[in-house]
């Protein structure tokens, strides 16, 4: 190991290993003493919007810039050759600015109450991992999420099918994971795994209708914020973007996401909206708030399936597969219906076990008023 001790640790995206998120990589440098860490590489046009959670301060910029910095240091002569000092550093946060760019003609905002999101993992599961518990060194990265995982998936009850929607998640994307290398990939499937453990609650205090720039679909964005402003919500909602740009990058892959996942795809581009500029469809995020007519899919066959109460609500097709009536994908159940143990604290809506559940239904129905009434159907 290089003693690092004092020193800007300069790490190369090319040099990286393939399966290593950011973090662990920041991590190694500060084990070796390094005080901060300068990325140079990776990211493209969207680096500076969205870094891994990292245990000491990491500076990412562009292969050109990361390559004049290193030319300028070699050309600097004499005993300093090399070497460069930081003497200073300045945040600039520019989410506020880029609302007010967010903003097209013909928007209309819908001002909400009562509208809540909440993290899959709300009690055990990986939550002592985000809570700041059982960590094995440190922060924990995306590695330390998929060893977790993968120890006590069959051990810990809280990771069941029956208690996890985590694990249902994983369960029912596993075959096509595995088929594009992830499953297996401790930094990718940690990625996953990190923001689905993290027990935390977003306020939907807004959600902005605007025509698309093609004018042929209405398109929606959502404000996101915790409903505290621990660091814990903002990491949350950083990783969450961290994603969506990863997948927004991915050419071939992210046209693939839209076709086999459009409402999902659709959500993350409405709640990253405002800062990224996406256009998300109206009509696809409609449907998730959307309750549900019945449980028309097939009868579950694996056990994880039959633990899933949301398992069968999919779209009716025909016999050769063609969608010919489609549903929403909000499960309501009575309050009485949820085991005591199961139920949230000071009357927050219960979301243990369905994609979407609420007590308080008027912040969805004034949501699903106003999208049906603007939103264009394609």
């Amino acid at each position: 190991m290089i003693d690092l001790k004092g020193a800007a640790a300069v790490l190369t995206e090319k040099d990286k290993p393939a399966t290593m998120s950011d973090g662990k990589l920041v991590r190694g440098a500060g084990e070796s003493g390094a005080q901060c860490v300068i990325k140079v590489g990776g990211g493209g046009s969207m680096l500076y919007s969205v870094p891994d959670p990292v245990e000491i301060p990491c500076l990412a910029m562009s292969l050109e810039s990361g390559e004049s910095l290193i030319q300028a240091l070699n050309d600097n002569g004499g005993k300093s050759a090399g070497h460069a000092r930081i003497v200073g550093l300045e945040v600039h946060d520019m989410r506020a600015s880029l609302q007010q760019l967010r903003r097209p003609e013909g928007s209309v905002w819908v001002a909400l109450k009562g509208l809540r999101l909440r993290g899959l993992e709300r009690a055990g599961g990986l939550r002592d991992l985000a809570a700041g518990h059982a960590r094995p060194r440190g922060a924990p990265v995306y590695e330390d999420y998929f060893e977790s995982f993968r120890a006590r998936k069959s051990t810990d009850p809280s990771l069941g099918t029956k208690t996890s929607k985590l694990r249902r998640i994983v369960e029912s994307a596993w075959s096509p994971l595995k088929r594009a290398g992830i499953a297996d990939n401790p930094a990718m499937m940690g990625k996953l795994l990190a923001i689905g453990a993290q027990p935390v609650e977003f306020d939907i205090s807004h959600i902005r209708f605007s025509p698309s720039t093609s004018k042929k679909y209405t398109t929606c964005a959502m404000l996101v914020s915790g409903t505290d402003a621990s660091p814990l919500a903002q990491q949350t909602l950083a990783m969450i973007a961290h994603e969506a740009v990863y997948v927004a990058l991915m050419g071939q892959f992210t046209r693939l996401m839209d076709f086999m996942a459009p409402s999902l795809w659709n959500f993350l581009k409405c709640v990253n909206g405002d800062f990224f500029g996406w256009e998300a469809d109206a009509s696809k995020v409609r449907k998730l708030f959307t309750p549900c007519s019945g449980r028309v899919g097939p009868e579950p066959k694996e056990q994880w399936q039959k633990d899933d109460p949301t398992w069968q609500i999919v779209d009716e097709r025909n016999a050769i597969g063609i969608v010919v009536r489609t549903q929403g994908r909000l499960l309501w159940r009575e309050r009485s219906a949820v085991p005591e143990e199961k139920r949230p604290a000071s009357g927050a809506a219960d979301t243990s076990s369905a994609r979407a559940e609420s007590k308080d239904s008027h912040a969805v129905r004034l949501l699903g008023r106003w999208s049906t009434s603007m939103c264009c159907s394609r």
